[in-house]
């Protein structure tokens, strides 16, 4: 019983309520996704998520992993991008329907991973620890990973990781086939989002370090850590076998470009709500790995201890994650590559309530400490609808995403099935218009769109490849010329741009306005290309 309350069916309704917060959550954004005006989804999508759908439809259809249909590609997350692709081979229908369908699977994934989460903690915490961190887990962390994008399946996928570390008692003594799923898991884990190698790179490490100093269950130890480590690379090395064997290297082409490694730079995550959260997640994530290893809590072996190592593990790729970023990402990181800080948080709460609890008994006033967390919880759930709400109520007059769809929608009806377009944010556009579409930034491109740029043959590329159509951001520049120059980075090469001379008489469409990132109005144009 919780807070040492005689009455048991707070504990049961504690219980209940634990598993049903992330499920409700999830049936209460059902109705959006099944009903909303298209425009509204769109504008709690990013534009990226047009990159799954486009190249897991071509995939399906085709067997090439390909978003413009000319070059293969790798510049995606593999196992959400391999479940959509089985999404278009079951069926087929229009790209809204298939996007519709993608947010309703990712909400079943959150369900699952919130009611997976509580499962694990139920075992180790009291009723109402579970609550409090299921609350908390569904507002920061399962809502925002509903996005079209990987995050929900590296939700999911962390999830099971921690109820199966409970079920197979990784840190207490699991068995060899234990050890091995557990390994096979990690390696999915890290398939659904390639960065959280840091997460599989810090369990095998630590499970190494206790083969190292256990001197009475060495070879039990090394025994996990091989059977982990190999459970892991037989589910990763095929994939990174692929990478190298069809593109000359295992790092996808997105990470090649927005990474600077092993030259160090500074970046900085922009955005001031993104920067506070990330900044207390990760100040909560180093605060508590110092604390670990001060406190030698890694050298215990019962199930709380072994909780707390996991969450430990799950600090340290937080804070490894974290470097990485600063020190050699360049461009093009997004508030969702840092989800797992805030389940890192969610799950750290259940020790600090624990902690709570402890002190509350050892003062006498843990009955009074039981019934003050039912308005805390309350609050924190009513909270959490609010910013949700703020979320799924964005005008979608105002927002680029919805201009690019009325770009894509121009683009499907009044042009011929065989023309190619250009454009450097191409998700949207080139799922949505059923064309094919060259992706000017190089995420989802190849390493000759690249080698273009460095040589100046940019014109020569697009001629080249049959693209006839330009779709970028027009703002006013105030000159009046009747031509102007559009300009794209070279990201392999920084510094290097390519450029192309646009006439502004060669305008086809222009899309309504929306504020740009500086203050002022822009609108998605589609240019005919010069046959010169």
């Amino acid at each position: 019983m919780d807070y040492d309350t005689s009455d048991s069916r707070i504990a049961r309704l504690a219980t209940l309520g634990a598993f049903a917060a992330p499920v409700l959550a999830a049936l209460a954004l059902l109705g959006f996704y099944l009903t909303a005006d298209f425009r509204r989804i769109l504008t709690v999508v990013p534009d990226d998520v047009g990159y799954f759908f486009e190249i897991g439809r071509n995939l399906a259809e085709t067997g090439r992993s390909t978003f413009d249909g000319l070059y293969q590609t790798n510049g995606y997350q593999p196992l959400w991008g391999w479940i959509v692709t089985g999404m278009h081979a079951l069926g087929q229908s229009s790209p809204e329907t298939m996007l519709r369908a993608g947010l309703v699977l990712q909400l079943a994934m959150v369900a699952g991973a919130g009611v997976l989460v509580v499962a694990a903690l139920r075992r180790l915490f009291r009723p109402m620890t579970c609550l409090a961190v299921s609350v908390l887990l569904t507002v920061l962390t399962l809502i925002p990973a509903v996005n079209g994008m990987e995050s929900s399946l590296l939700i999911l996928m962390l999830a099971v990781l921690l109820w199966a570390a409970g079920r197979l008692a990784v840190v207490q003594g699991a068995t060899r086939w234990g050890s091995l799923v557990f390994g096979v898991l990690l390696g999915l884990v890290m398939l659904a989002r390639l960065d959280m190698v840091f997460l599989g790179m810090f369990t095998c490490g630590l499970l190494f370090l206790r083969a190292v100093c256990d001197k009475h269950n060495r070879s039990v130890w090394w025994g996990r850590f091989l059977l982990v480590s190999l459970g892991a690379t037989v589910v990763v090395a095929p994939y990174l076998v692929y990478n190298h064997v069809v593109f000359g290297r295992i790092m996808p082409i997105s990470g090649l470009l927005k990474s600077s490694f092993p030259v160090p730079g500074l970046y900085v995550p922009a955005g001031w709500v993104f920067r506070t959260r990330m900044w207390g997640c990760l100040a909560a994530a180093g605060l508590y790995l110092v604390w670990f290893i001060v406190r030698r809590r890694w050298r215990s072996s019962d199930a709380h201890r072994g909780y707390e190592t996991l969450l430990a593990v799950l600090a340290a790729s937080v804070c490894a994650h974290f470097a990485h970023t600063v020190l050699f990402m360049r461009w093009a990181v997004m508030p969702w590559h840092f989800l797992p800080y805030a389940l890192f948080a969610s799950l750290l709460a259940a020790l600090i309530i624990r902690g709570f609890i402890s002190i509350s008994s050892r003062w006498g006033f843990a009955q009074r400490a039981g019934w003050m967390a039912w308005p805390v919880i309350v609050l924190l759930a009513v909270g959490g609808g609010v910013v949700a709400a703020r979320r799924y109520r964005q005008n979608p007059d105002v927002n680029w995403q919805v201009r690019t769809y009325e770009a894509a929608l121009w683009a499907r009806e009044s042009t011929a099935p065989e023309a190619i377009f250009g454009y450097k944010d191409a998700g949207v556009f080139g799922y949505f218009s059923d064309r094919r579409t060259v992706n000017l930034d190089g995420i989802v491109n190849n390493l000759a769109y690249q080698q273009a740029l460095r040589d100046g043959r940019l014109g020569e590329y697009l001629r080249s490849n049959g693209v006839e159509y330009l779709v970028i951001y027009d703002q006013p520049d105030g000159s009046g010329s009747e031509t102007f120059i559009m300009k794209y980075p070279c990201r392999l090469h920084p510094g290097v741009t390519g450029s192309v001379r646009l006439r502004r008489d060669d305008a086809v469409f222009r899309s309504g306005k929306f504020p740009s990132m500086d203050g002022s109005t822009a609108s998605i144009v589609i240019y005919r290309l010069p046959r010169d």
